[in-house]
């Protein structure tokens, strides 16, 4: 695909699909990134970039395989034609990202999905305190929905009982919870059982996406 395929608006949706790393709202990409209008949906739909559907009356979006191939093509594809001022500077700074892959044979994916550390995630979280709070409620959620200790349950399940909580806290959260004893997050294995809702739900850990959470104790 050439750069003349996409738009500037375009070009910048898929970027930001891609920094973004994870499954997002309608109304959250829009605040990143150009209005992703059912014309620009279906257009990337289309060309097998980004995968949308509908989740409680709104499109989520989610950066395809294909996607990340082609957000990876452009860190070392030619500036496009007409590029203002803007898009060329964007061009220089993905050279760099392709320059640094490449010298440590890393996947762009790599960078996208690592989680930023506690501190950089939410200005309300500067202390121990607002995190271990948060913790302390998944684990009760989840107390009260399993019907065992140590028993799956589901993570769109789980994010809808703590809707109050902000997205990128609630990833934050059960990523740190993970790391503790008796605490799993995985991804489905059957992946033809999971609904739109599990997949618009899902906590990206590195490259997998996660829908399953159990706390043995």
């Amino acid at each position: 695909m050439t750069n003349d395929a996409l738009s500037p608006p375009e070009r910048t949706i898929l970027f930001a699909l891609m920094a973004h790393a994870t499954t997002i709202r309608n109304p959250d990409l829009k605040a990143i990134a150009p209005e992703m209008t059912p014309t620009r949906r279906a257009k990337f739909n289309k060309l097998g970039l980004v995968e949308s559907s509908m989740v409680t009356r709104t499109y989520v979006h989610t950066l395809t395989d294909a996607g990340w191939a082609w957000c990876s093509a452009e860190l070392s594809a030619p500036t496009p034609p007409k590029a203002r001022t803007a898009e060329r500077a964007l061009a220089e700074v993905l050279r760099g990202i392709g320059r640094y892959l490449s010298a440590t044979d890393t996947l762009l994916s790599d960078i996208f999905g690592i989680e930023a550390p506690p501190q950089q995630k939410s200005a309300n979280q500067t202390s121990a305190g607002p995190a271990a709070d948060l913790g302390a409620r998944v684990r009760a959620a989840y107390g009260g929905m399993r019907s065992r200790p140590g028993a799956w349950v589901r993570v769109a399940e789980l994010r809808a009982s703590l809707a109050d909580i902000d997205r990128n806290d609630f990833d934050a959260t059960l990523v740190a919870l993970q790391h503790e004893p008796g605490v799993r997050l995985e991804p489905n294995e059957k992946q033809s059982s999971l609904t739109a809702e599990d997949r618009a739900a899902a906590v990206r850990v590195g490259n997998q996406f996660c829908h399953l959470f159990a706390i043995e104790d």
